[in-house]
């Protein structure tokens, strides 16, 4: 008698039917780690920006602010920073491009806008609202808290205190 080796039609579709099985099972966990991935990364960014105009301020001897932008020119001045954000020698009135704080040599970075449906929000305490400014000292003329979020998830909380230092946090319940 000569008897083949391989798999039965049975046995494979056994076999693809339990792999679909762990595949479902594995698809909400792996679309919960891409989120938080992506909350993860915005936040960083933010941190980054707030680093990056604390040490330019302190090494260029100028005040340096960070401020919220829709258009990646001029700072918006709302709460909402989802849209994006300005880094820039501030050298004119606070908190606003004005003068030469729009040259290349004084706008340090422009970030863009928050991945879909996250969102950047200053929380009620931020003073003044839309910007961060440091200091050539390294202090911060503002201080408050930026909230990082995405709707059923634990966010981000950014907070700035007036020796310029930013800290994190999560949020104590889910966003919604």
């Amino acid at each position: 008698m000569n008897r083949k080796s391989g798999f039965t039609l049975i046995e494979l579709m056994l076999t693809i039917m339990i792999a679909a099985i762990l595949a479902a099972l594995a698809a909400p966990s792996f679309r919960d780690m891409l989120i938080n991935n992506s909350l993860t990364a915005e936040t960083n960014s933010l941190i980054g920006d707030l680093a990056l105009a604390r040490s330019e301020a302190v090494k260029r001897g100028a005040r340096v602010t960070v401020c919220a932008s829709s258009d990646g020119a001029t700072c918006a001045g709302g709460k909402d920073w989802t849209l994006g954000r300005l880094v820039f020698v501030d050298d004119g009135v606070a908190g606003l491009v004005d003068g030469s704080d729009g040259d290349a040599s004084h706008m340090l970075r422009r970030s863009g806008a928050a991945s879909s449906g996250l969102t950047l929000q200053e929380t009620s305490e931020f003073v003044p609202k839309g910007w961060v400014s440091f200091l050539p000292t390294g202090f911060s003329s503002s201080t408050g808290a930026l909230t990082m979020c995405r709707s059923a998830f634990f966010g981000r909380v950014v907070s700035v205190s007036n020796s310029g230092r930013s800290s994190l946090a999560k949020t104590a319940a889910k966003c919604s």
